[in-house]
């Protein structure tokens, strides 16, 4: 019975993987993009959804929402920085499936 709880653990934490890739592929843009052309986001970051579709999001300070995608290693540094003041550099993409506001994370400082 154990060795099936590990390996639906690990479907799960695939799940939660791919929940991340996916949007990051669908909405990558440039890759060479000029710092003088990212904008700034200041708020909070928090994970919304529920499990296999939970994502990373950042509320500003201005009560505005971003659905945030990003490259694997910053939604891991992201995911352990929930809940904390941060300045978010990067752009911010059009999505035309949702109602929603994304925002492609290229780096990260705290406040």
């Amino acid at each position: 019975m154990e060795f099936f709880q590990e390996e639906m653990l690990e479907l799960g934490e695939m799940e939660l993987l791919i929940s991340f890739l996916v949007p990051c592929f669908s909405y990558s843009s440039k890759k060479n993009i000029k710092d003088s052309d990212m904008i700034v986001l200041e708020g909070s970051v928090k994970c919304y959804g529920n499990e296999p579709f939970v994502y990373l999001g950042i509320t500003t300070e201005d009560d505005a929402f971003y659905k945030i995608v990003a490259s694997e290693q910053i939604i891991k540094e992201l995911f352990s920085k929930q809940g904390e003041n941060l300045k978010l550099y990067g752009i911010q993409l059009q999505n035309s499936d949702e109602n929603q506001l994304l925002f492609e994370v290229k780096k990260i400082h705290s406040k």
